[in-house]
């Protein structure tokens, strides 16, 4: 059974030879648009790989032969110490390979890392001015690749992995591939987190933590904290936890002496309306009386108290059809109040202790301390457990610049306004004595040589310096100075650690 009836004609079929004579008689034109293509007319053609992706490719088959990029750079890091993790490798060598990287330098750089003669980091570490990671790099390396900078700058940026538990910080893997630098080994006494033939370099990146952030924990507890236990003694508004108060104080009594002569001006409108004035009176006398305290800064207040009577005539004045309350009162009332909230909190007695609160106390407070009772307090900031020997050494050191210095006085002629911002010259040394305090108390316990603080950005760096001739108040003494004098080292919160337990540091970008 066919479903196709049969043809009526037989069919005439042509010869291949006839087929193709004929088609040089016509052409055969097919109407195709393709969309897509670019203005210039330019295509590029169907399964073509771009020429930047090729190049990869390339370099990643040539990385694979027997002395290629891939197995120099494991060279490189494992002559650097550095523990063969493919988290690591696996990330170094797609950033070189992302570089046209010349493989006869590249051998050369390894036979100078193993003979000890690579790079200049040696020299750099001891300057006293800000200077470049890129200074320490071996001249031989920036014929690498004719964009070595921003090859080095890559590795300095993006490797930072985690090994166990440990963060490796921007520029360890970078500065241990093109100097003589290697990972510190802890376990054969080396210190730091890179050793330099025989000297610790404890790196640290943008706020990077000056110590442990456990230590102060334990402050305050099982009768410990002299600085807590004087303050609190001293009676009301002399804990730590009260640093707040006299600038908030200050900044209400700005507010609030505002606000009473706004409020004044919208009282005189309705005085020639009696019955409107009879109507408002008590509101207005309520909101001028707590304003008033406020505006003095020496009269005691209950905050509490003080906002829900400022905020229940408040809200009844606004209710008032006439006087009509400007934007700018009612801006100023309500910077009142939540200044007044502010201050609430920072009355409530609190025992934590972090080195805000503290560094905030002595910007803020009158002091009232002997040196003595200051040096002992402000040691307590430090990070590490020291030896009581050691602890009195800071003791003395602090003593001494607490006594001498213009540090003190200059804190005092604050206005009350001023305290509590960090742009004074006094408070910028106070913030330094701080780092230099949990800088030594760090050093105590890791007994590395070196801090190099790095922009992994921009790659500028500057170091602060052990002297291991000195006891824990003349290392003191001696950072202190050193920060002092060099303000390409900025003090920071600890960027690694919200808590704020310890101080970080920084190097100007």
């Amino acid at each position: 059974m066919s479903y196709f009836p049969p043809p009526k004609k037989p069919y005439k079929y042509k010869s291949l030879q006839d087929v193709y004579t004929e088609s040089k008689q016509s052409e055969v034109v097919e109407n195709v648009q393709i969309i897509g293509i670019p203005e210039d007319g330019t295509q590029e053609q169907l399964g073509a790989v771009p020429d930047k992706y090729y190049k990869q490719l390339k370099r990643l088959v040539l990385s694979k032969a027997d002395g290629g990029v891939e197995s120099l750079v494991k060279q490189l890091l494992r002559l650097g110490d550095w523990p063969e993790i493919a988290d690591i490798d696996t990330l170094v060598l797609e950033i070189l390979l992302g570089y046209d990287v010349d493989v006869q330098i590249l051998n050369k750089i390894v036979d100078k890392k193993k003979a000890g003669t690579l790079g200049k980091l040696e020299s750099c570490v001891n300057k006293s001015s800000m200077w470049n990671l890129l200074d320490a790099v071996d001249p031989l390396a920036k014929k690498l690749t004719k964009n070595f900078n921003s090859l080095f700058q890559e590795l300095t940026h993006r490797v930072q992995p985690k090994i166990a538990t440990v963060s490796v910080g921007p520029g360890e893997i970078s500065l241990s591939m093109f100097t003589n630098a290697t990972k510190s080994n802890v376990s054969q006494g080396e210190t730091g987190d890179l050793n330099l033939n025989g000297v610790g370099l404890e790196i640290k990146g943008d706020g990077g933590r000056l110590g442990s952030s456990d230590y102060t924990k334990g402050i305050g507890k099982d009768g410990g904290a002299k600085y807590i236990n004087m303050l609190m003694n001293r009676g009301t508004g002399q804990h730590f936890s009260q640093a707040q108060t006299p600038q908030l104080r200050a900044k209400i009594a700005l507010k609030a002496a505002e606000a009473k002569t706004q409020y004044q001006r919208a009282r005189n409108v309705v005085k020639k309306h009696p019955d409107l004035e009879e109507q408002i009176r008590g509101t207005y006398n309520q909101l001028d009386k707590n304003l008033s305290d406020l505006e003095n800064t020496k009269t005691t207040i209950n905050p509490e108290l003080v906002k829900n009577n400022i905020q229940i005539a408040f809200d009844t004045a606004k209710s008032y059809q006439h006087p009509v309350l400007s934007k700018a009162v009612i801006d100023n009332t309500q910077s009142v109040l939540k200044l007044l909230e502010e201050l609430m909190n920072a009355t409530t007695d609190r025992m934590d202790y972090n080195w805000q609160d503290s560094a905030q106390y002595m910007f803020n407070h009158d002091w009232g301390m002997t040196p003595r009772e200051m040096a002992e307090a402000f040691v307590e900031m430090r990070t590490e457990e020291m030896d009581p020997g050691a602890v009195a050494s800071l003791i003395s050191a602090a003593e001494k610049i607490f006594k001498s210095g213009d540090l003190v006085k200059n804190l005092q002629k604050l206005k009350p306004v001023q305290k509590g911002k960090t742009k004074t010259i006094a408070q910028h040394e106070l913030q330094r004595l701080q780092a230099a305090l949990q800088a030594t108390s760090y050093q105590s316990a890791h007994n590395f040589t070196r801090i190099v603080v790095l922009n992994s950005r921009t790659m500028n760096a500057s170091n602060i310096k052990f002297d291991a001739g000195l006891d824990a108040g003349g290392t003191l003494r001696s950072v202190y100075k050193q920060l002092i004098n060099n303000p390409n080292i900025t003090v920071t919160n600890a960027g690694v650690d919200q808590r704020n337990k310890g101080i970080g540091i920084s190097v100007r970008a």
